[in-house]
């Protein structure tokens, strides 16, 4: 999976997710989503993954909300881990090409971002050089991760 960071999401880019802690909603999300979150149980708990499709900019976007837990779990970076392992889970074989990981808004710190990208990273791994009978919807579409406003250090992280 090849990791870039941007200033703002890519005008190509469908499929858009946030990481979320346990309880709390992100600023500025559509009323339809954050409706829906709530209809679906969604609670941001570690790995819990909501799906939701929403109109911006005049096209039709995929919404992702990825819970990481409590925020003062004690375990917090294996969750953030599991945050990112479950979008990788759930969009390896979406036919999506690419997901932007948007942290703005957010007061993650690097070494939060680091974690989930790493979980999201090894997730996504997966060997089908031998399997040659796989299906078009089975075979891995997702390849890249764009990362939106990443705090300061998080590409050094």
């Amino acid at each position: 999976m090849q990791i870039t960071f941007a200033q703002s999401v890519p005008a190509d880019t469908r499929l858009v997710a946030q990481v979320v802690d346990q309880g709390a909603l992100p600023q500025g999300l559509e009323n339809s989503v954050a409706e829906g979150s709530k209809a679906a149980r969604f609670k941001g708990s570690a790995g819990q993954v909501f799906e939701s499709f929403v109109e911006r900019g005049g096209s039709l976007v995929r919404l992702a909300l990825a819970g990481a837990g409590e925020p003062k779990a004690a375990g917090r970076l294996a969750n953030m881990e599991k945050a990112g392992a479950a979008l990788a889970t759930k969009f390896m074989t979406s036919g999506e090409q690419a997901i932007a990981l948007d942290f703005s808004g957010t007061n993650y710190s690097a070494e939060q971002v680091a974690a989930v990208l790493m979980g999201l990273r090894l997730r996504a791994w997966r060997y089908d050089a031998y399997r040659t009978k796989l299906k078009d919807e089975q075979k891995v579409s997702l390849k890249a991760a764009v990362v939106v406003g990443a705090p300061d250090g998080a590409e050094a992280a």
